[in-house]
């Protein structure tokens, strides 16, 4: 079983090698991986026997506008609703911000953000959820 964390102490080794597991190094060093995560606005880990095996980040506003970056689940723990556990932590830890968009690499992965509450914008790249009553002054 899981363990979601929003306070996961993880290290930048650990990073990497589950980024690179899915083929996304995207050309950076461990320590500018590590940098580029902890400037996250919220990132949600999964560990399974106390391996990495997912991460899921934001950057936000904190009212307004939320973009997920990116979610890495390891391919050895795929299909195993850890994505879902994770986004689900994720959204809560965004529950005060009006709208949470996010623009998958793959089209593999919409069904995850759609059964999760997303919705398909314009003209389908961009998933979106809005939060009536968030974000707004009375």
């Amino acid at each position: 079983m899981p363990v979601i964390s929003s306070s996961d102490p993880y290290t930048a080794e650990e990073l990497k090698t589950l980024f690179s597991s899915v083929g996304w190094s995207g050309g950076l060093s461990s320590e500018q991986l590590y940098t580029a995560v902890q400037r996250s606005s919220h990132a949600v880990t999964a560990r399974v026997d106390g391996v990495l095996a997912g991460i899921v980040r934001s950057m936000d506003d904190g009212i307004w506008s939320a973009n997920i970056d990116c979610m890495v689940v390891h391919p050895a723990y795929q299909r195993r609703g850890i994505g879902s556990a994770m986004l689900r932590a994720l959204l809560r830890e965004l529950s005060g911000i009006r709208y949470i968009s996010v623009a998958p690499n793959s089209a593999d992965t919409v069904p995850l953000y759609l059964k999760n509450g997303f919705e398909l914008v314009e003209d389908g790249r961009l998933l979106q959820i809005e939060q009536k009553g968030k974000g707004e002054t009375v």
